[in-house]
């Protein structure tokens, strides 16, 4: 990738702590640096356990301004030293463009960059309309946002929102990228009657839904196998077993091989209610997997082309989204013909593809 101009680049996050930001602030730093720029990782808490770590050419600052705030004023004061944190990194290192990722790092990124004299890029890593931040956020959101020269969306959904929230001119649409570990060529024979969900067990992804449909939806030797934990994971063993099919559910917890999980499995399955970009789909997809996917704000639709490269269904509505299981349960044809669709999708966020798009906010940013 040629850069056009090397800079140095600031990127503020709240933590390297397991979670979809991180890892794409992990991937993104590595091409950053390959692209001949000069990275530093400021985050918000002390990274005592640290789940994702950038190449050793990356250094990693910890501000150590995490925590609670018990009140309003709390809240205040606890953000000022946030701002102030933030604003004597980017004295001391003096970067060229500071990049905010998830909403309150953008906010405190843009604040404290506008009071040193550098440009920003604050970016959303949820669909704000679905994920309210509450009234003191949303305001110094409003006010930090107009200060950044590049407000940085994942989805054209969340653009949509951000243009009317901000303008025609500042907003761009840059996607997450695939880890480069994700991108080994899947194979579409000899797949495990296996589906696959992918995600943390928490309310938004109605772990609980994917469940019901693949009890309504499959019988042996079909498995359910699900990657990640969360509050709900108590809750989804008891429902399985109130079901009669735990004996059929396999619990894996936090994975780190979860492509080759994926590139075993014959179907992947998405219940979320609301999603900022989906990266266990485009995961999914990239391992070939046939994806059936509630159509939630904001991604899941725009990844699969509307249904071209998947399944799509109704947030909420098990019936329906048994009935896309049982469809590609029945034929593997279809099967194996979505898994290729969905490969083939997947590619155009490559890394590198998705570094370039990257390159030109960086160099918009500064210019």
């Amino acid at each position: 990738m040629t850069t056009e101009r090397p800079l140095r680049i600031l990127a503020v996050v709240p933590s390297l702590g397991v979670g979809g930001a991180e890892r794409v602030l992990t991937t993104l730093s590595q091409l950053w640096v390959e692209s001949g720029h000069t990275v530093l990782i400021a985050t918000l808490g002390d990274e005592p356990n640290a789940a994702f770590v950038p190449t050793a050419a990356v250094e990693v600052v910890a501000l150590r301004v995490a925590g609670d705030s018990p009140n309003p004023w709390q809240g205040i004061r606890n953000n000022l030293n946030r701002v102030r944190a933030v604003g004597a990194l980017m004295a001391r290192w003096r970067p060229d463009v500071a990049v905010g990722f998830t909403t309150h790092a953008s906010v405190l990124a843009a604040i404290a960059a506008a009071r040193e004299g550098i440009p920003s890029i604050v970016t959303e890593r949820n669909f704000p309309p679905s994920n309210p931040i509450g009234a003191g956020w949303s305001i110094m959101r409003h006010q930090a946002y107009r200060r950044a020269r590049v407000i940085a969306m994942q989805t054209e959904r969340a653009a949509v929102w951000a243009r009317g929230e901000w303008g025609q001119g500042r907003v761009r649409v840059v996607p997450n990228p695939l880890a480069n570990g994700l991108m080994v060529a899947p194979t579409f024979e000899g797949r495990a009657p296996t589906i696959t969900f992918l995600g943390r067990l928490a309310p938004v992804k109605c772990p609980l839904d994917a469940i019901a449909a693949f009890a309504e939806s499959t019988a042996a030797p079909w498995r359910l196998q699900i990657i990640g934990d969360g509050p709900l994971h108590s809750a989804g063993v008891a429902f399985a077993e109130s079901l009669g099919i735990n004996d059929r559910v396999d619990w894996l917890g936090v994975r780190g091989d979860v492509g080759a999980l994926l590139r075993a499995s014959s179907i992947a399955l998405f219940t979320s209610r609301t999603e900022g970009f989906p990266n266990g789909l485009l995961e999914a997809m990239a391992a070939g997997c046939a994806v059936v996917s509630t159509d939630c704000p904001a991604g899941p639709a725009e990844l699969l082309l509307d249904g071209e490269c998947g399944l799509l269904a109704p947030v909420g509505e098990t019936g329906i989204i048994a009935a896309a299981i049982r469809t590609l349960v029945e034929d593997p044809q279809r099967r194996n013909q979505l898994g290729n669709a969905a490969r083939t999708r997947a590619l155009e966020f490559a890394p590198a593809v998705v570094g370039r798009q990257w390159e030109a906010v960086l160099q918009r940013a500064v210019s």
